[in-house]
């Protein structure tokens, strides 16, 4: 309204002052007119500013107002396990009310689903956690070493009475405490390396002479350290920003650039020594059968169109996104390969997926995935997310009205008409229980340690078929149901029939009906796409800190990078960056060696300038080293030893 008035006012000036000027010809008019105006100008114009100054506060109130309801919403909607907490009492009392009008109603085959969702069993123990190791149980207290002051008695002087002489030494308590080896200042060091090259009389091979306490470096040319690159690459992939691991290492005191860490990180692992690594990764992530999927936004200037070097392709959207492939929480092989993506289109979700091999996608319901299974030519299955279901139908329902109304004795008959009525709040409620009953039979699915492949597969079979199948049943059964008054469907999809808050959580459904029980058919798949989301995390807690990527260059090598970190965690690598140094390590010996036999061949010159060979690089054995392979390694050496 506020803005209406100051259009208003606005062309009423506009046409007074017209009318002035054309009056102006008229002598005896003009002098009548002219006094008029005058008597209202100042009145006129203070009106005005009154009327914009009352439009900038409505509008920024309105963003304010906005601003909460969105805050206030992320808190009270989107969190499954609060969800779940607030709706227990409910989903006892309609549970209850169910199973005694099924009985009364024996034809009604909504109430009889619901009856058994809510007389469903439930493992007796399904979040049961084994006791943390307290701090006595720290292994490191068996071989930490004694550290021992070495004082002189006869140099030193008692505090108290600054007596030099007659001082007793007494054995002082042992306390255990856990220390820096140096300073955050003190961390960056400057030194030249000496590596002395060796010829064997054997063989007349050369090779370099690599100590395990001397660093490596980034490359042969580089001037930082390949255990300064990990060591900021863990910092970087659990949130911290390179601006600020600038700071932190205080590099401005080493007369290091700001980009001087940043494009190291980048060469190592998109053209040097780590890009074997990543995609000795990938390669075996894209033979998986099974695979979780997901994507997030993240802003990349060049993108965007914010950066001096443009794109070559103009048709790429403004907003860049990142996609993820990881293993189900059962797989044998756990992995996360981050990509890169142009947009969130089919065509650019093509582009990455077709390179994988698995016949069976675990995702949430966006209609992209859809399209490119459509369009490939292999037989796909997709799993869609029972986590994401169970969001929408919250989304749908007033659990804080809804527990007011069945805690009240009086409200008895009421609830029981309305489950007569098939009053869609409470079914939809008995359905959150019946996912979440899934879910606590799918925590007791783990496999158990030295159990078999096939042994644990059958398990898992015969407790979904135990289980599992006949509540998704029940779930079915409800949510057609309930889609015959509130869904329509037109062509291929389902549409909302009327405008209800109960239309989305039946609409999504019936759009995925199938795809919510592909799990029930194969014991790899689980009903949720969590581990692609937890994958993302860590890239989404950057996303809060840095907020964008300069280019596309440095967004894939940024992904690499969390292909190797969070690849590592799932297989159980405590020390990624231990990892990294004997990877390192490893191939930079491997290459080097190689540099110096080839020129050897010509007369050995080692004052040229050192350059590795990209087939050198890419010769290395890097699927040795990959997290799976070299976990193994090391519970076969620990069980020699």
């Amino acid at each position: 309204m506020a803005n209406r008035d100051v259009d208003v006012l606005q062309t009423l000036v506009a046409e007074s002052t017209l009318a002035m000027t054309e009056l102006r010809g008229i002598p005896s008019l003009h002098k009548h007119f002219e006094k008029s105006f005058e008597k209202y100008d100042g009145p006129l114009a203070q009106t005005v500013e009154q009327a914009q100054k009352a439009a900038a506060e409505a509008k920024q109130l309105s963003q304010l107002t906005q601003k909460r309801a969105v805050e206030q919403m992320l808190k009270t909607k989107r969190c499954i396990q609060d969800n779940n907490r607030k709706s227990g009492k409910i989903k006892d009392v309609v549970g209850q009310a169910a199973i005694s009008e099924a009985e009364l109603h024996p034809e009604n085959e909504m109430l009889k689903a619901a009856a058994q969702i809510a007389a469903a069993q439930t493992p007796a123990c399904p979040n049961e956690k084994k006791p943390l190791l307290g701090k006595q149980a720290d292994p490191s207290r068996a071989t930490a070493p004694t550290l021992k002051s070495e004082v002189r008695t006869d140099a030193c002087a008692c505090p108290h009475c600054r007596a030099q002489a007659g001082l007793i030494a007494v054995k002082g308590p042992k306390a255990f405490v856990r220390t820096c080896i140096a300073s955050l200042d003190k961390l960056l060091q400057s030194a030249f390396l000496d590596n002395p090259v060796f010829q064997c009389n054997a063989c007349g091979k050369y090779h370099m002479h690599l100590p395990e306490d001397l660093p490596i470096p980034a490359g042969p040319t580089r001037t930082v350290s390949q255990e300064l690159l990990f060591e900021s690459a863990r910092l970087f992939t659990h949130g911290v920003p390179m601006n600020r691991l600038n700071d932190i290492l205080n590099t401005g005191a080493s007369s290091m650039s700001p980009e001087t860490i940043p494009r190291n990180m980048h060469d190592w692992i998109n053209s040097g020594l780590g890009r074997p690594l990543v995609d000795a990764i990938k390669a075996k992530a894209q033979q998986e059968d099974v695979i979780c999927v997901d994507e997030t936004p993240f802003s990349c200037l060049q993108q965007a169109g914010m950066s001096k070097k443009k794109l070559a392709d103009d048709d790429a959207a403004k907003q860049a996104y990142l996609l993820t492939m990881t293993s189900p929480a059962s797989a044998s092989y756990q992995f996360a390969a981050f990509n890169r993506l142009q947009s969130r289109s089919a065509d650019s979700l093509e582009s990455v997926l077709k390179d994988y091999k698995a016949t069976t996608y675990i995702t949430d319901a966006y209609a992209g995935y859809g399209t490119v299974i459509r369009n490939s030519t292999a037989t796909i299955k997709r799993q869609s997310c029972l986590a994401h279901l169970t969001r929408v139908v919250y989304d749908a329902l007033d659990l804080a009205n809804m527990g007011k109304s069945v805690s009240n004795p009086k409200n008895k008959g009421k609830l029981r008409e309305a489950l007569v009525e098939s009053s869609p709040a409470y079914y939809l409620t008995l359905v959150t229980d019946a996912i979440s009953k899934i879910y606590d039979w799918e925590m007791t699915l783990k496999p158990i340690e030295d159990e078999e492949a096939a042994a644990w597969k059958t398990r898992v079979e015969e407790c979904r078929k135990e289980h599992a199948l006949p509540l998704m049943d029940n779930i079915d059964t409800i949510m057609r149901k309930l889609a015959e008054k509130y869904a329509v469907k037109k062509g291929s999809t389902w549409e909302a029939k009327l405008e209800s808050p109960y239309s989305k959580p039946i609409v999504y459904y019936m759009n995925g009906r199938e795809n919510f029980r592909v799990f029930l058919e194969n014991a790899n798949v689980t009903p949720d796409s969590s581990a692609a989301e937890r994958s993302l995390r860590p890239i989404c807690v950057l996303r809060n800190s840095s907020s964008f990527k300069q280019s596309q260059e440095y967004m894939e090598s940024m992904c690499d990078w969390f292909t190797l970190f969070v690849t590592a965690k799932l297989n159980g690598i405590e020390r990624p960056t231990q990892w990294l140094n004997e990877y390192g390590r490893a191939i930079y010996s491997h290459c080097v060696d190689a540099m110096l036999n080839r020129r050897a061949e010509g007369g050995l010159d080692l004052t040229r300038r050192f350059q590795f060979d990209p087939k050198d690089i890419a010769s290395f054995p890097a699927h040795e080293w990959e997290p799976s392979a070299y976990m193994a390694r090391k519970r076969q050496q620990a069980a020699v030893s």
